[in-house]
């Protein structure tokens, strides 16, 4: 069956517009990517403090990070036990062992999340290469129609 140029344009359309979408879908993926990422970051980061923690005593003055590169100066009341967040700004009391658990647990969470993620970003450059391909036959296609009328 063969297209007609105007058959051929609102197909070109139509693929820009298809393409135009799953990039939007890429962007999206990103940037869910790069939250997952830093969440992970953060996450490792408290596992560690909490390996560090379990070296310290009572009474020992520590450096408590309160953003932006600031910290204070704090004592430890109870350096095995930590508030571990919950959800819905509900904490529990752990000790280090299952708080770093809990922490671990989220890690690998997320970093299945984070895989999933990677997954659906292949699909979406394998439809997006599959797009270009097609569009490059139309084009094609349009050329040599238009040489040959």
């Amino acid at each position: 069956m063969i297209m007609e140029p105007t058959d051929k344009r609102r197909e070109l359309q139509e693929m820009l517009f298809e393409a135009e979408s799953y990039k939007k879908q890429m962007d999206s993926v990103r940037r869910e990517m790069e939250v997952l990422g830093s969440l992970m970051s953060e996450l490792d980061s408290s596992i560690k403090a909490l390996a560090s923690l379990k070296e310290s005593k009572a009474g020992q003055e520590i450096l408590v990070p309160i953003g932006g590169g600031s910290f204070i100066k704090a004592s430890l009341k109870e350096p095995g036990k930590v508030l571990v967040g919950t959800g819905a700004n509900i904490s529990m009391e752990k000790d280090i062992d299952s708080a770093s658990k809990i922490l671990a647990e989220r890690n690998a969470e997320m970093n299945s999340a984070l895989e999933r993620l990677k997954e659906n970003a292949a699909e979406i450059n394998s439809k997006l290469a599959e797009l270009d391909e097609g569009y490059r036959v139309l084009v094609s296609e349009m050329q040599s129609g238009s040489e040959r009328g």
